[in-house]
């Protein structure tokens, strides 16, 4: 995955993989890190270890001591981003290995120019391994993903698949909003207007129904959900914007000063502490999640707090 703030830090996707795949968490400290990097490298190829963890760790931005810096020693510049390709393209060869590996990059048009850079090296490993790329990016982004995708489609187009996802049809709208909502009462008009306001984009709908069960409009029961308030006079936003922003003005103020300053340090975060000492420890956890309507790890929020 990638984020918007992506192209300040390089390598972001790649790290986050390895990150997930080698189960290292955002609280986990250097040494820690790189432990649980080792061990899940060896697990896939314990004899080429010692070659394959120094390459990836100082993709990864690691602190290396002993063999491993010893390994590393007069290795730079483009012999070094040649040997950590070589690495990675081995580590996604034999963690694949009697099985099909996916490798699930999001919002790619977000991504820093190495990242794209070392992803194009790494694509050839598919053609003679089961592994499998997959790349989510929005079009227009001439600069990152506009070139990537010409590059990959002139190096590699035997391996190459474009799948263009276009807008939503109205009635395609209309089933994603009633799978949404699963809710009797629902007037037809709200549907409608659901749907003319959309244009098709699937994450305006979501935001809407979100909206919806924040502001009161729709309650969550055993039995699906059920209308709780009068929809009949409610007015449908013009943008994901406006839907957004009249989800966080109906935060109470605790929860807004909370999310004010998260935006500010952004999606990932260890700590929260700089401008809500007035809000309790507990609130701060579950707040943020509350706030942007998502939990956890989903969609790529990482909201964590040192304790």
């Amino acid at each position: 995955m990638s984020l918007s703030t992506g192209r300040t830090f390089s390598y972001y996707p790649i790290t986050g993989i390895i990150k997930r795949w080698s189960s290292i968490g955002e609280e986990d400290r250097e040494e820690r890190a790189l432990k649980k990097l080792e061990a899940g490298v060896r697990t896939v190829a314990p004899e080429q270890a010692v070659d394959i963890v120094p390459f990836v760790a100082t993709l990864m931005g690691l602190t290396l001591h002993g063999k491993h810096a010893e390994r590393m020693k007069n290795v730079s510049g483009d012999s070094l981003a040649k040997l950590i390709a070589k690495n990675l393209r081995y580590l996604l060869a034999v963690t694949g290995r009697g099985k099909t590996l996916l490798v699930v990059v999001e919002d790619l048009h977000w991504a820093d120019e190495s990242s794209l850079e070392m992803l194009k090296l790494l694509v050839p490993v598919a053609a003679n391994h089961p592994v499998m790329f997959l790349f989510n990016f929005r079009p227009e982004y001439a600069e990152t993903t506009e070139s990537f995708h010409a590059d990959l489609l002139e190096q590699y187009a035997e391996l190459c698949v474009d799948i263009e996802l276009s807008a939503l049809t109205a009635d395609q709208s209309r089933t994603l909003t009633g799978n949404l909502f699963k809710a009797k009462g629902i007037h037809k008009r709200i549907t409608e207007q659901i749907v003319e306001r959309s244009w098709g984009n699937p994450f305006f709908i979501e935001e809407v129904v979100r909206s919806f069960i924040d502001l009161g409009y729709l309650e969550n029961t055993e039995k699906g959900f059920v209308v709780a308030g009068d929809l009949e006079n409610i007015s449908i936003s013009n943008s994901i914007n406006e839907v957004i922003m009249a989800r966080v003005d109906s935060l109470d103020t605790q929860m807004r000063s909370l999310l004010r300053v998260a935006s500010v340090i952004g999606r990932s975060f260890f700590h929260l502490s700089a401008g809500c000492e007035n809000i309790p420890g507990q609130t701060r956890r579950t707040g943020i999640s509350r706030a942007v309507g998502r939990t956890g790890k989903e969609d790529g929020y990482v909201l964590l707090e040192k304790r």
